[in-house]
């Protein structure tokens, strides 16, 4: 992912080797260096251009790492809530047979994955809302076949990474819905491993751009109580345009409000 320019190919293959060509040495954690080179061979099976729509813009500046770890059990201490809380991007990986692997990056406001359950007796389960994306569902599918997944939440401004690992259930419509109010699909991840490191990236990333896609935090259900349930399929809803804004000579972006309607035949949708 090209989180300067909010661009995303994802390529997947095998690594046949690697080599590192160039090291610098007396580099301080604060100094800005030029980065390792590295030269990796990797004969490439899938390519697929990816859905930008949710990467945050950000600088990236290369800096040195001095890793530490600093939690391994569970449940999840106050840094590593703190960091989900904050997080505004996180990687999540899952698989498919014993061959095929899949990694991608997620994006939203701050906050928009939730901390359902954190103890000892109800474990450790998050949750976050799925956005409408290229709408390939390889990751769904991948974990309705495989719950196995693994996630990276990386701390731009302080260099720490928070790992987990965990088996991953999609919610679809009511399920979604009870969990996480004004979603239609959800995924909700059991925790069974962590690892926080602090300092562990070896770049710090500016926020320049959040992306102007991104919905507003769905908090959970137990958070906002039934007044933030949305009405079920049955009650019909009316939606307003309210802003049309012209992108291309044949795109634009339509944004409406929704509110309770009134029983009536319905308008049928002609898209173009």
């Amino acid at each position: 992912s090209d989180l300067e320019h909010r661009g995303r190919v994802k390529i997947a293959g095998r690594l046949h080797d690697a080599m590192v060509l160039e090291r610098r040495t007396n580099t301080t954690p604060s100094e800005t260096s030029e980065p390792i080179d590295v030269q990796v061979n990797v004969a490439v099976d899938e390519t697929l251009g990816n859905c930008p729509k949710y990467l945050n813009k950000r600088a990236i500046t290369p800096y040195a790492s001095s890793p530490q770890l600093i939690t391994d059990s569970l449940p999840l201490p106050a840094d590593a809530l703190a960091l989900i809380g904050r997080s505004d991007t996180f990687l999540i990986s899952s698989r498919h047979g014993a061959h095929s692997m899949d990694t991608n990056i997620r994006g939203g406001a701050p906050g928009f994955f939730r901390i359902f359950s954190n103890s000892d007796t109800e474990g450790v389960t998050l949750v976050y809302p799925e956005y409408s994306g290229n709408r390939l569902y390889q990751r769904l599918g991948n974990i309705t076949s495989d719950r196995a997944v693994g996630l990276t939440f990386p701390d731009f401004d302080t260099g720490d990474i928070l790992y987990l690992t965990g088996r991953a259930e999609v919610l679809i419509g009511d399920a979604a819905e009870s969990v996480l109010p004004h979603s239609s699909m959800a995924v909700r991840i059991d925790i069974e491993a962590v690892r926080l490191v602090r300092e562990g990236l070896a770049f710090r990333g500016t926020l320049l751009d959040p992306s102007p896609y991104n919905p507003p935090v769905r908090r959970l259900a137990r958070e906002v109580g039934d007044s933030g349930r949305r009405p079920r399929s049955a009650d019909r809803m009316l939606a307003s345009l309210i802003h049309k804004l012209p992108i291309t000579p044949t795109i634009s972006r339509y944004t409406f409000r929704l509110s309770p309607g009134e029983s009536s035949t319905p308008v049928r949708w002609r898209a173009g």
